[in-house]
Order: C-alpha cells, then structure tokens, then sequence
C-alpha cells in the first residue's frame, strides 16, 4: 500500500510539475507577445512623432518659400508697374500665382497659402498663371493727365484669338491699334469670325477669344471639341476708342454655353485692361480703384486752377482758366467708380476733352499749365 501511494504521489508530482512548467511556458510566451505589441505600439508612436515633425516642417518651409516667392513676385510687380511702357517676363514658381477679385473687390494675388492684396497695384489678369514665365506689361492711364499704370498679366500657357471682321472699318482700327501696341510674348493669333468654330485647341491652359466690333452668338457659341476640356472665355469690344465691352463666362468646361456682363471702356489703356482681365469682376474692381484715383487727382488739380484764376500776375497776361471740366471729371469718376452708366462715360470723355484743348491752349500762350 505505502508503495502504491507513492508512486501515486510521484504521479501526481510530476502532473503538477508539468502544469506548472506548462504554465511559465504560455507566461513566457505572453510576455513575448506583450512585448512585441509593445515595441510595436512604441514604434509606431515613435514613427507618428517623427512624422509629425517631418510634415511641420514640410509646412513651414512650404510657408517660408511661399512666403519669400510673394515678396519677390510683389518686388517684380511694384517694378514692373514703375516701368511704364515696358513688357517683362517674371520667373514664375512651380505652384504657379494666382490672382483674385471678390464680389466686395478684395483684391489680392499670391502663391501658395500666402496671399497678398493689391494694395496701390492696378492689375489686370487671368485667375492664374503657371508653367511659363510670366509676361508683367505696364501702361499708363491718361484721362488727359497721368493717373496711374495699368498692369496686364499674361504667359505663354493662354491663347488669345482675336476676331475680326474685314467688313467692319471700326473692327479692322481695333485690329490695327492690338497690332501696333500689343507687346512680343502674347500668344495671340487673328482669326475670322467664320474661324471661331473651326480653330482648335494647341495645348493650351487657357483660351480667350477677343471679338473686336463683333458680337458674338447670344447664348451659346460652337467651339471646337478640343476646347471642351480648356479654361475659355470670351470678350467682345464694340465701338472704337471707347465702348461697350461684354465679358462672357462659360457655365462649365462641358458646354458651351456663356453669361454675358457688359461693363465699358474709355480708351486704349482700359480696352487692354479689359482684354487681360479674368472677368468683369476684377475689370470692374481695378477700373473703380482708378476711378476713385482719377476722382482725388483732378481734385488737387483743380485747386491748381483756383489759385490760378486768382493770381493777379497771372491774370495780367491773359490767361483765363475754365475749371468746369475738371469739375466734370470729378463727378464723372465719382458716378463711374461705383457703376456703369453709358451717359455718364460720354461725359467724362467730353471733359477730358475739353480739358486736354484747354491746357494746349495754354501752352500756346505761354501760361501756366494745368497739368
């Protein structure tokens, strides 16, 4: 008996030492597990915080360059608009530089994240322009003295077809005038209006077709296919030296259908405005800002005139000084500023006019000048 309980004991021994060593076992492998999950999890934090780190930094160097590309576009833009008469091209960078007008016309350009207002800048351009280098072309406004620079913005990614109808005397002077001022840089290509349905896309970004006296179809015009997948806009100018200028919108890259907004231009510096302009939006924005610049000029000028009428000096040797034009001006650019009245372009023309014989008169007569 007392053998057969210890081999019992022995058995029952042996069990509880396998169980027990069972046990370490599947508590070892536990905490194997445990600590690969751990150096998993740790690893994984680790690699988060790195990341984190790595994408901040991709951040604010993408901020810094941005940032140092606007002021160096602003520096380019400031000297571009001092140089008048002059056409340039400006290094564009990879992202590209865009600009913008709000319906409140906030007006402001920039790259990347970084954007930049306007400021004192008159610039007229499309929403965006990338891949080539950017054309920076400053003309001056003279309504009959100077009142600012005009700065038209373009590259060689937007295509302007310019229609002409030979018929038209009043067409074919515009068609002069582009050719005679329009600088070297503007991918621009004359075409009959019979072409505007034929002519097709050349891989370009961008597309404007500029109707010189011609009206385009109301509604709807036919394209080629190849425009389909192309920023396209249209413009068209009636008139000669001033006139009705309509900007036309398509409603999406699917159809070819337009929304016209008709706006105004004065001479040759806002009909090339308006040619360089994204849309009536930002051409009515700038054209208003020069508007209101137009108004505080004419201002300092006509206390010129009334210091003028009396100087006795200048009275003694003839000189007779009418101040109503520039009084009209005033009004003129006052009205204008805020919208669009055909009447009220007629009569800042006729100002400027009288204005313009006035001071060459003066001249002539060897008197103080107005301007």
């Amino acid at each position: 008996m007392a053998g057969l309980v210890g081999c019992r004991v022995s058995a029952s021994g042996q069990r509880l030492m396998a169980n027990g060593s069972a046990l370490r076992s599947r508590r070892a492998q536990l905490d194997v597990q445990f600590n690969w999950i751990f150096i998993l999890v740790a690893g994984a934090v680790i690699l988060a915080f790195f990341f984190s780190i790595v994408q901040k930094q991709r951040v604010l160097s993408e901020q810094k360059l941005a940032f140092t590309l606007a002021n160096e576009l602003e520096a380019a833009a400031t000297g571009a608009q001092v140089a008048r008469g002059t056409a340039q091209f400006i290094p564009v960078p990879r992202s590209g530089v865009t600009f913008e007008c709000s319906a409140d016309c906030s007006c402001s350009y920039g790259v990347g994240s970084e954007l930049r207002p306007y400021e004192d800048k008159l610039i007229f351009a499309p929403d965006s322009v990338r891949d080539e280098d950017m054309l920076f072309w400053a003309l001056d406004w003279k309504v009959p003295f100077r009142v600012s620079n005009f700065l038209m913005v373009t590259n060689k990614r937007v295509q302007y077809f310019i229609v002409v109808d030979e018929r038209s005397a009043s067409s074919v002077n515009l068609r002069d005038r582009v050719r005679q001022v329009l600088p070297k840089g503007v991918n621009a290509r004359e075409i009959s209006v019979s072409d505007v349905s034929r002519v097709a896309n050349e891989n370009f970004v961008e597309a404007r077709f500029v109707f010189l006296d011609v009206r385009p179809p109301a509604g709807r015009v036919e394209l080629h296919p190849s425009f389909l997948s192309t920023d396209v806009s249209l413009v068209s100018f009636e008139g000669d030296a001033s006139g009705t200028v309509t900007f036309y919108q398509r409603k999406n890259r699917r159809v070819n259908e337009f929304v016209a907004k008709p706006s105004a231009y004065v001479d040759v510096t806002s009909f090339f405005a308006a040619f360089f302009a994204d849309g009536v939006t930002m051409y009515d924005c700038n054209m208003g800002r020069g508007y209101r610049r137009l108004q505080s000029i004419s201002e300092v000028y006509a206390q010129r005139v009334w210091r003028l009428v009396l100087d006795e000096s200048v009275r003694a040797r003839g000189c007779v000084y009418d101040v109503a034009p520039l009084v009209q001006l005033n009004q003129s650019a006052g009205v204008l500023r805020n919208q669009v009245v055909v009447e009220e372009v007629a009569r800042l023309l006729a100002a400027e006019d009288a204005l313009r014989k006035q001071n060459d008169r003066l001249v002539r007569a060897s008197c103080p000048t107005i301007y």
